[in-house]
């Protein structure tokens, strides 16, 4: 699934990813960093 289509604004969650991407050491920290993982972090401001 993409950010979009978990309510994140795409570049809000591009910059996220490439920030804490070097950080992970295993498939599972990867993992965390899906769009459907992110959703509380980075939700797009609807209002």
């Amino acid at each position: 699934m993409t950010a979009k289509a978990h309510g994140l604004e795409a570049y809000r969650y591009l910059r996220y990813l490439l920030e804490q991407l070097p950080h992970c050491k295993t498939d599972a920290q990867r993992q965390l960093l899906f769009p459907q993982h992110c959703k509380g972090l980075l939700q797009a401001d609807l209002t």
